[in-house]
């Protein structure tokens, strides 16, 4: 399909949707490492780079990218928690096999790198 296809097929941004007006060529500038980012993602999802790049623009633009907007989609924070616990439950199953075997240092490090995780994750959610 032509980037320009009227009735080409899009994401979330207008999904199966003619666009309301022609479209006309704009231009962004990346980096060469920025847009071998955008061919290899355009290429996951089996789209052009340009339809690619104008999909996510108009998911963002529309408010359908969460991560976009600083926020994580409903009931993401709960399911961190969740996780953070039931890691801490588990090392804590295993702290006295891992001491007796002469990982404390790994299972500190396990630990704490939950805890950073949780606490940026948790923060990030919070600006």
């Amino acid at each position: 399909m032509a980037d320009n296809d009227p009735i080409e097929s899009h994401t979330e941004a207008g999904a199966g949707a003619k666009p309301s007006d022609q479209r006309s060529p704009r231009s962004i500038r990346f980096s060469d490492a920025e847009w071998e980012q955008v061919e290899r993602a355009a290429e996951e999802t089996d789209t052009s780079p340009a339809t690619f790049t104008r999909n996510a623009a108009l998911s963002v633009a529309a408010g359908r990218n969460a991560a976009a907007s600083g926020a994580l989609p409903s009931g993401i924070v709960e399911l961190i928690k969740r996780i953070y616990l039931s890691t801490y439950i588990l090392s804590t199953l295993k702290r006295d096999e891992m001491i007796d075997e002469g990982r404390r240092d790994h299972l500190d490090r396990t630990i704490n790198a939950g805890r950073e995780a949780q606490a940026f994750i948790l923060d990030d959610t919070a600006r």
